[in-house]
């Protein structure tokens, strides 16, 4: 954290910190554990990540960050009303649906490639291997 030492300026970079924290969670693309959505794989049980999807979606905000940064670049500003394209094209990859490519059922099925079960719990090391 970086705290200006100025007797006036402690208070100031303290609130500097904040807002910048608040800005970099704010434009974040967060994946969050989900349940109703299609089966994943040939098993009607899965509509739900709840209980294995934590290192999945991780996985899936890590890349997501890293594709957004690659694309739009690190002064890049996320508000209510953007409808950038290059960042909804990014955002489309994750979406929780057969055809998305770095969507929860593609994941799935790359995982079981990898020799993993839909429940599975991915360790970081096998979640990065699975979205390489």
């Amino acid at each position: 954290m970086l705290i200006f030492l100025q007797s006036s300026g402690v208070h100031t970079g303290i609130l500097k910190v904040q807002f910048e924290i608040i800005v970099i969670i704010t434009e974040s693309i967060i994946s969050l554990c989900r349940k109703g959505f299609p089966p994943l794989g040939s098993s009607p049980q899965y509509t739900s990540d709840k209980g294995f999807g934590c290192m999945l979606r991780t996985g899936q905000m890590l890349l997501a960050e890293a594709l957004k940064q690659i694309h739009l670049g690190r002064e890049w500003r996320w508000t209510k009303e953007t409808r950038d394209e290059k960042y909804l094209k990014i955002v489309n990859k994750f979406e929780d649906n057969k055809l998305a490519v770095f969507g929860i059922h593609q994941i799935a099925v790359m995982g079981q490639d990898s020799g993993k079960k839909i429940s599975d719990w991915y360790s970081p090391c096998i979640i990065s291997q699975v979205l390489k």
